[in-house]
């Protein structure tokens, strides 16, 4: 079943064709989610819960039995209170929606240990808060520039109203220098190695992090193929342009459901499911086919799928992504060939391989995928070492 969590402009449409007279949340739940199935979650009654607590903390709905039963709070609208609170000016208007969005996508972040919030909608918050994270930092650096070029220097100057940052590219080495404008004489100062893309602090200067939250530098191999780096972290990202096809595969999690033991306390058979997500980096849609996974075992132990929520053709949405599961069943050799017992020696040669080798054990999980577009096709195949989520399951 798929849950369904109606937008914040699909509740005021709603409540546009029924002013007048208050509906209770659970009958609101009904009427926008039930016609696609009957039996309605806590999470989708919590989301619209939400949208009705702020579209009247906006003057769109009126609420009666506030604080009582979330079943039984009672919202309503009037023609007049709707025409007031559209009739607002429009560039204000957009300016509100962007900040209540941009709140309510941090709300959804802070409140990740809360089950009722997927974790699909998890990480697609976490990835909208980047990009318009990564957008306002664009605004900013376009905001005002001006470049001179004195000997082998070459300077850029940018500036709001706020804080100012001064690129400076000398030899091998991008200086940035951040400030704010309010007379402040501390000064952040970054320096980019553009041949390693290594990325440190002038001494004795502070920490950027409190004007700008994120410094990256891109390292570009001869065969097209680029890293992304932040300070400390290194990550391969596609080549993304207009006219490429920017697909990336990330391995996101594993679950590891154990089954029964030997004598000797190791893992005689157990299931993962590994979940990951495939990400549309470019500015076009995608669609995806021929997506497959794999997964490479140690001597000892023998694999094979049982489930997975891939589909064998879909669409992906412009810098978007969606997220899919594989799932496997593993166990030591030999256990289906006369059972698992000290009477089965393939079993048991097993068992002693994987206690001789515990230390080196691999485990490697294969994805691939292909993507067509309008600017032509491309293809993903990468393989992820998920040992540390699985090795310390092994022996007890």
């Amino acid at each position: 079943m798929n849950l369904i969590y109606p937008s914040k402009n699909e509740i005021m449409s709603f409540f546009k064709t029924h002013s007048g007279g208050y509906i209770k949340t659970i009958r609101v739940c009904e009427l926008m989610i039930a016609h696609d199935h009957n039996n309605i979650q806590p999470e989708e009654i919590q989301h619209i819960k939400g949208f009705l607590h702020q579209l009247k903390s906006e003057g769109f709905l009126l609420i009666e039995n506030e604080g009582g039963d979330i079943y039984h709070e009672g919202f309503s609208s009037t023609p007049d209170r709707i025409d007031k609170f559209l009739s607002k000016d429009k560039q204000q208007d957009f300016t509100d929606l962007t900040k209540r969005t941009f709140e309510e996508l941090e709300e959804i972040v802070r409140r990740n240990d809360n089950p009722d919030i997927k974790t699909s909608l998890h990480n697609r918050a976490l990835l909208e808060l980047e990009l318009r994270e990564k957008r306002s930092l664009r605004l900013l650096l376009k905001s005002d520039q001006n470049t001179t070029e004195r000997g082998k220097t070459i300077k850029n100057r940018f500036k709001t109203d706020d804080v100012f940052l001064e690129s400076r590219t000398q030899g091998d080495d991008h200086h940035f220098i951040l400030g704010r404008r309010n007379g402040d004489t501390q000064k952040a100062h970054v320096i980019v190695d553009r041949e390693n893309g290594s990325i440190r602090l002038e001494d004795g200067r502070q920490e950027p992090t409190e004007i700008v939250p994120l410094i990256e530098t891109t390292i570009t191999f001869a065969d097209g193929r680029k890293v992304l780096s932040t300070r400390g972290i290194l990550k391969e990202t596609p080549t993304k342009n207009d006219d490429s096809v920017g697909l990336a595969i990330e391995f996101e999690k594993l679950e590891l459901n154990p089954g029964s033991r030997t004598n000797d306390g190791v893992m005689d058979n157990f299931t993962i499911t590994v979940h990951f997500l495939i990400k549309n980096h470019s500015s076009k849609k995608i669609t995806l086919k021929n997506t497959y996974s794999s997964l490479q075992v140690p001597d000892g132990y023998t694999a094979s799928q049982f489930g997975n929520s891939i589909k064998s053709q879909e669409d992906i949405a412009r810098e978007d992504f969606i997220s899919r599961t594989v799932q496997y069943s593993l166990s030591l050799a030999g256990r289906h060939s006369g059972g698992a017992n000290s009477q089965n020696p393939i079993w048991e040669a097993s068992k002693a391989k994987v206690l001789a080798d515990i230390a080196s054990l691999k485990f490697l999980l294969r994805l691939a995928s292909e993507s067509i577009s309008l600017a032509g096709s491309s293809k993903i195949d990468m393989t992820f070492d998920i040992t540390e989520s699985i090795l310390p399951n092994i022996k007890v």
